[in-house]
């Protein structure tokens, strides 16, 4: 019996078909470098609206479980001259000596407030500025204020009675800022962060080790943050682009 042989479909088809995969493969190839290229000039300088939401929105989940750590401890008879934001990985000293033995009025302790300490992301911040104080850290400071905020009204600067407890993250890339100012419903979005008319730097040596200080009055000149227990603002000084979100977490 002879075997009959079918005729095989034509070689033009399959050769066709290579070369579409082939094209396939190299534009992929294209994207993922242009992905890539893209990703590294945002880490070195602005950051997209997509990654600039999500990162606003990480800032103000952390800053609202950091606060009501603060709140529950308070409720379980933890003054607020023992509360302590001591932590094995920051580099600031929050060592709390108020603070009891146990642990119990600790933020970032099992026994206390059980919240994990994490650093801000390089991501967020201005690289330009990683040489400065406090830079891919949380500042938690009891020398600081806000008018209109607790028992202070308008010029709570100096008065120590007026002080805040506050969380601060500096050098944050204004699209966060301008982000979170969005979210919390301060300014709309892509508007310019509150220019401060005070102060022009950070508070400087001011950790919170359970006891507070004559405050610097954190204040813009249309007072738009007056009231406001959190926000994203500019500092008025030299250089100008340092953007710092605050989260008042006592108001005194």
């Amino acid at each position: 019996m002879k075997h009959i042989l079918l005729p095989r479909g034509p070689r033009k088809n399959q050769n066709g078909n290579v070369l579409i995969y082939i094209l396939i493969a190299v534009a992929l190839l294209a994207a993922l470098s242009y992905a890539v290229a893209s990703s590294g000039r945002n880490s070195g300088g602005g950051i997209d609206q997509e990654r600039a939401n999500l990162a606003a929105a990480e800032i103000l989940e952390y800053s609202a479980v950091i606060g009501s750590a603060v709140t529950q401890l308070k409720l379980r008879g933890c003054t607020d001259t023992q509360i302590s934001f001591d932590n094995s990985i920051s580099t600031t000293d929050y060592e709390n000596t108020n603070a009891p033995g146990n642990n119990t009025c600790h933020i970032f302790n099992v026994n206390g407030g059980g919240v994990q300490y994490t650093n801000p992301q390089a991501l967020w911040l201005e690289n330009s500025m990683n040489a400065l104080g406090y830079y891919e850290e949380h500042l938690f400071t009891g020398n600081a204020c806000i008018d209109q905020i607790g028992t202070g009204t308008t010029g709570c600067n100096g008065d120590v009675a007026a002080a805040e407890l506050m969380m601060i993250i500096p050098y944050l890339k204004a699209e966060i800022c301008q982000e979170i100012n969005f979210k919390l419903g301060i300014t709309e979005r892509n508007a310019a962060p509150p220019l401060l008319s005070s102060p022009s730097a950070l508070p400087s040596s001011s950790e919170f080790q359970g006891s507070y200080a004559s405050p610097i009055r954190i204040a813009d000149g249309g007072n738009v943050i007056d009231g406001k227990n959190a926000a994203c603002v500019e500092l008025g000084g030299a250089p100008l682009g340092d953007y710092i979100f605050y989260k008042v977490l006592i108001a005194r």
